[in-house]
């Protein structure tokens, strides 16, 4: 598990320290603040063999930037050089170091390198990918497609068989819940993914977009690739979600925090926030709140409750609305 990162001058951001949740991490502001970046950023270190040669590579294909890693320095007059601290709860610690000068410097330090077999950390990007997963790994490993590596690596964690040594028993309430929510469970035929509900079979295609990211949990939870002490990123759950099931998203990411999967969100929904707020029960969440700042890059504040952040540009924009609303009742 992460417990933090330091960054400077990666991205957007000039200095930044995370000190993160074992349980919920969940990274809120404007688009272009950031967000997805560090939750990128997290996973290829987590997900890489830790050579340098193979995390450079990984950072390049995660972030699909051709020009190599030079690219995620922060931008400044003249040349500068990024440096990236993560330390975990089991006192490994590692720093990546790299610039955007001519000599393309890049040093990764790791103190006490894992078995990377054991962590296959999850990252579900927004758009879901069980409806074009037929066919996919393979036209990625043979042309140059302009995916994100993020969609080549979940594809493949969907299609895994159910690992070994894992107790589906204890996942019976949540494979239950999700299974309700979308009407079926998951089921692979050739190499096409369905919904199975009583005898018959509905293409992925088919399913209601949103229903389908639901199914990509069930079936991660089911094979085994979401398990104790593993790491799950998820870019705007909310996404494709009609407003109506965000209680029960919420729901499932207390429930697979509880299960000790380690989680990371980004998000600029209300709802979501709200009613992940009200379903922790005694989970711990952080909320990140991250924010441009034209001489500082972007600034990012640590809060233990979503009412505390400031300043919350989802909530202003909701205030906004509201606001808009009496006026106009009111024949202002």
């Amino acid at each position: 598990m992460f417990k933090s990162l330091t960054i400077e001058n990666f991205s957007a951001f000039n200095q930044a320290t995370f000190d993160f949740s074992k349980n919920i991490n969940v990274f809120i502001g404007e688009n272009g603040t950031g967000k997805t970046h560090v939750m990128k950023l997290i996973y290829c270190l987590q997900s890489s063999s830790q050579s340098e040669i193979d995390l450079r590579q990984k950072l390049e294909n995660v972030f699909c930037v051709k020009k190599g890693v030079s690219r995620l320095v922060r931008r400044t007059q003249g040349t500068n050089t990024c440096e990236i601290h993560l330390e975990e709860r089991e006192r490994r610690k590692v720093s990546l170091i790299f610039d955007n000068t001519r000599a393309n410097r890049f040093e990764l330090f790791d103190n006490k390198r894992p078995n990377r077999e054991l962590m296959s950390p999850v990252f579900i990007p927004v758009k879901e990918v069980l409806s074009f997963a037929p066919g996919f790994i393979s036209l990625y490993d043979k042309y140059e497609l302009a995916f994100e590596e993020i969609y080549y690596d979940i594809v493949k964690q969907a299609y895994l068989p159910t690992r070994k040594g894992i107790p589906l028993e204890n996942e019976v309430p949540l494979l239950e819940l999700i299974r309700k929510i979308v009407g079926g469970r998951v089921k692979i035929v050739g190499d096409e993914f369905q919904l199975s509900s009583r005898g018959s079979n509905l293409e992925m295609v088919l399913v209601a977009e949103g229903h389908r990211k639901l199914a990509l949990i069930w079936q991660l939870i089911h094979n085994g690739s979401l398990f104790r002490n593993n790491t799950l990123f998820w870019d705007e759950p909310e996404a494709n979600l009609n407003p109506s099931l965000m209680p029960e998203v919420a729901k499932i990411l207390v429930m697979l925090a509880e299960r000790g999967v380690q989680i990371f969100v980004s998000t600029h929904n209300y709802a979501f926030l709200k009613e992940l707020e009200f379903a922790k029960k005694n989970t711990d969440i952080a909320f990140f709140s991250l924010e441009k700042n034209k001489e500082n890059g972007v600034i990012v504040r640590k809060f233990d409750r979503y009412i505390n952040i400031t300043p919350n540009k989802i909530a202003e924009e909701y205030r906004r609305i509201y606001q808009e609303e009496i006026k106009r009742e009111l024949g202002g």
